[in-house]
């Protein structure tokens, strides 16, 4: 039997949310054309479209990916240089809400978003891509929430909204929650008082135990599948 020590396996996150969150350069489409976004596409049929009504409000961005062609469709914020954290008021090893709005206008899936972390200019790292669920049907704009924790050896981002796969994607208001998410501290992180606060959850075949000595220290929680 193998056995897994366990460090972390539950968590809390209460989230306070400001009365209005910050939008990157041109985040609103507002200034026509695309200004700001650097359209970046690879390996497929892409188009990017700048309507100067039918967003959220007002004007919205559209990529375009021409079903089954594959390959990659991107925006590139602020046009490609790095957006400093002191600049955006954020903080290094902080977490914090990114958003944006978006609407499906054809096919099946929503858009996704990263960030690509540099410090001094130089690469420090990425998100890589994160999607998220369709809400509801996708049909009508919703806001899409992606909780990040910027980098300790970060000093700014790239902000990187990603194409929706097969599908023909509109986006609006991309910005961040300048309030850094606010964790609620976990219940016996330390397994002093055995599982209190901790859900086991798994398989039939998986155990659970939580030795009061030889952790880091003293006791700790052990999962044996």
């Amino acid at each position: 039997m193998k056995q897994h020590h366990i460090a972390l396996s539950s968590l809390w996150m209460a989230i306070t949310l400001p009365a209005s969150a910050a939008l990157f350069p041109n985040g609103d489409f507002e200034t026509p054309g695309g200004a700001s976004w650097t359209e970046a596409s690879g390996g497929g049929t892409y188009t990017f479209d700048y309507p100067t009504t039918g967003g959220k409000e007002g004007g919205f961005g559209i990529i375009n990916h021409s079903p089954t062609t594959g390959g990659f469709g991107i925006w590139v914020g602020n046009n490609e240089t790095p957006l400093t954290l002191s600049s955006l008021g954020l903080e290094a090893g902080k977490s914090y809400n990114f958003t944006m709005d978006m609407k499906r206008l054809s096919g099946s899936n929503i858009g996704g978003f990263k960030l690509d972390f540099t410090n001094g200019g130089a690469a420090a790292g990425s998100t890589n891509d994160i999607r998220i669920d369709l809400i509801g049907d996708g049909s009508t704009w919703e806001t899409y929430t992606y909780p990040i924790t910027i980098p300790a050896g970060a000093d700014g981002f790239k902000v990187v909204p990603l194409w929706g796969i097969d599908s023909s994607v509109g986006y609006d208001n991309i910005g961040f929650d300048p309030t850094p998410i606010i964790q609620d501290p976990i219940i016996n992180p330390g397994f002093s008082d055995g599982s209190l606060g901790w859900s086991q959850v798994g398989s039939a075949e998986t155990t659970w135990s939580y030795p009061t000595t030889g952790g880091n220290p003293d006791n700790y929680g052990v999962m044996t599948n």
